[in-house]
C-alpha cells in the first residue's frame, strides 16, 4: 500500500491551494510556500501508525538541511489520506498518537532534545523535538472548529521552532 504519485500531486495541489486563498490567516505560511520552502507528504490513515517511519525520516532531514542552512521560514506538511469523518477529540487523540509514536522513535534513536526547550509538557517552554530540532505541529482537519484549521484532508503541519524566536 504504497502512496502513488497521484495522492502526492493532489496532496501538495491541496495544502498550495489553501495557504494562498487570500483568507488564510498564516504569513509565515504563506512565505514558505512563496519561496519553494513547503514540502508536503501524502500519507495513509492519521489514525494508523502505517507511515510514522517514513514520517520521521522526513522530520530528521528536515531539521538537519535547516541545521546546515537555517535561513528562511520552512514548513513540512503530511496529509493524510483520512478519516475525514473526526471529531475535533478524535482527531486530536490521533495526532497526539502520531507525534507520540514519532516521538519514540526519536528516543529509540538515541537522538537528543533540542536543549532550548523543554521535554515536559507542563513546562511553559515545552516543544516537540525530532533530530535534536524543536518543532511545533499545525493540526488541520474537515471538522476543525476554528475556521483556518479546516482543511479538506487530516493535516499536520510541522514548523522548526528556531525559525519563529
Amino acid at each position: 500500500m504504497l502512496v502513488t504519485s497521484d495522492d502526492q500531486t493532489r496532496a501538495q495541489s491541496r495544502v498550495s491551494s489553501m495557504i494562498s486563498a487570500a483568507e488564510f490567516p498564516c504569513v509565515g505560511a504563506k512565505s514558505a510556500l512563496a519561496t519553494g520552502n513547503l514540502k508536503v507528504s501524502a500519507c495513509h490513515r492519521i489514525d494508523s501508525g502505517w507511515d510514522d517511519l517514513r514520517i520521521h525520516s522526513e522530520l530528521m532531514n528536515w531539521a538537519s538541511n535547516y541545521q546546515s542552512d537555517p535561513e528562511g521560514l520552512r514548513s513540512l506538511a503530511f496529509a493524510f489520506d483520512g478519516p475525514y469523518d473526526l471529531s475535533e477529540t478524535e482527531f486530536e487523540q490521533a495526532m497526539w498518537k502520531r507525534l507520540q509514536s514519532l516521538a519514540d522513535k526519536d528516543a529509540w534513536l538515541g537522538q537528543d532534545y533540542d536543549p532550548g526547550v523543554s521535554a515536559d509538557p507542563g513546562d511553559p517552554h515545552f516543544s516537540l523535538s525530532f533530530g535534536g530540532a524543536a518543532f511545533f505541529v499545525v493540526g488541520l482537519h474537515p471538522n476543525a472548529s476554528r475556521p483556518a484549521r479546516r482543511f479538506p484532508q487530516p493535516t499536520l503541519v510541522f514548523n522548526l521552532h528556531d525559525q519563529f524566536e
